[in-house]
């Protein structure tokens, strides 16, 4: 279950934005031998100010469905299988190719592991990812904690909804970090809340314990040749050296989609109780780390950037765009986050989409998001997405 070992990739710098005149993307998978296809590259949104004044006022009168324990994200998760559209013609026959890292099951009981039916915050998206691609899809679940890389096994080869998929699971007890190598598992809290020595987050401002040894690897080395069509990254901090190991995949525009956490241990400051904004001091010591950051490096890359809100009864799973001119500095959460949410720590998940792409963005904002509000049921109610009368685009 280890993946193959390659040399360390350099942390490069940011190359520049993509030409508004065209993007050339990779969309298949298994061989060095990629098609390439190029496609008209969208002109990069400018809200008015009236659209940005909407989103804003949308997020804030909706910040709690930014907490991931909304299921915002999870949401999502179940409904990605739509986007296969955009990429059966160009998977040389194969499955796709879908990166997990951060994968374990986080605190439900040992009864419930082996049974769960409904999504819930604590699950394994892993899980989730390989019942609604099937046979489809190749999932791929990294965890550092030997312990839980087994009970993800255990719980997939047990589940209705995985059992028969088990031959396109694969789960690897290693790492993920800026780069390929050894390391520990950082101890800290719970064991649903470890991590791995060396990358930023929890384990660089808090003491640790040192558990086992484990093997690192980047998605570069990892998915060197490949094309996913989808990487969620949830790492307790380390979000930012799995961006830094994501550098090639990044800039080449070899991923379709991708999710990343954005929470309380990208920064000790993101510890202080809800009530309390950050200092000025506070937010400056973050800036580097903030989302302000993380947006504006994936969008060197080509990609865009939305937090992932539950949403409503209307709306479904809302993506609230914080990319490009539709930044607004209101809208780093984490500074503040009792304007949205009141009464657990900062916690949200972003996600991240190809720019240039317009079959994945047109199926993403249309089936996907639709087919969230579907999952709830909703009677007497009709599918109504926020910003629409606001803005012209997202």
């Amino acid at each position: 279950t280890n993946p193959r070992k390659r040399g360390p990739r350099a942390w490069h710098t940011v190359p520049p934005p993509p030409s508004s005149a065209a993007c050339v993307t990779r969309r298949t998978r298994g061989s060095s031998d990629h098609s390439m296809q190029s496609a008209p590259c969208p002109t990069p949104c400018q809200p008015s100010a009236l659209c940005r004044a909407a989103v804003l006022d949308w997020s804030v009168h909706h910040g709690g469905g930014f907490i991931a324990r909304s299921l915002g994200l999870k949401r999502l998760t179940v409904q990605l299988h739509r986007l296969l559209r955009c990429f059966e013609d160009n998977l040389d026959g194969g499955p796709a190719l879908i990166i997990d890292v951060g994968a374990g099951i986080h605190g439900l009981s040992r009864e419930w592991v082996f049974r769960v039916k409904n999504l819930h915050d604590d699950d394994s998206d892993s899980l989730w990812l390989l019942g609604s691609f099937g046979s489809r899809a190749s999932v791929h679940a990294f965890e550092a904690n030997a312990a839980k890389a087994a009970e993800l096994r255990a719980a997939a080869a047990a589940r209705p909804l995985t059992s028969k998929f088990t031959d396109r699971f694969t789960v690897h007890n290693v790492g993920v970090g800026a780069a390929s190598g050894t390391s520990s598992v950082a101890r800290c809290g719970g064991a649903n809340t470890w991590s791995v020595h060396g990358n930023a987050g929890v384990a660089s401002f808090m003491k640790c314990g040192r558990g086992d040894e484990v093997n690192t690897t980047s998605l570069d080395d990892f998915a060197a040749g490949e094309a996913p069509l989808y990487v969620k990254v949830d790492v307790e901090g380390g979000e930012w050296d799995v961006l830094r190991g994501m550098h090639h995949l990044l800039r080449e525009r070899r991923v379709a989609v991708a999710s990343f956490e954005y929470a309380v241990n990208w920064h000790a400051a993101f510890h202080r109780p809800s009530r309390h904004a950050l200092t000025e001091e506070e937010r400056a010591s973050a800036k580097d780390v903030s989302l302000h950051a993380f947006q504006s490096r994936l969008g060197a890359y080509g990609y865009d950037t939305y937090l992932v809100n539950a949403g409503d009864a209307d709306s479904g799973v809302v993506l609230v765009p914080v990319h490009g001119e539709f930044w607004q500095d209101e809208l780093e959460i984490c500074y503040n986050r009792s304007r949205f949410y009141d009464n657990t720590h900062c916690w949200n998940d972003l996600l991240a989409v190809r720019r240039c792409d317009a079959c994945t963005r047109d199926t993403l904002f249309g089936e996907v998001l639709r087919g969230t509000w579907e999952q709830q049921r909703w009677k007497g109610t009709r599918w109504r997405p926020p910003f629409q009368q606001a803005c012209s685009c997202v």
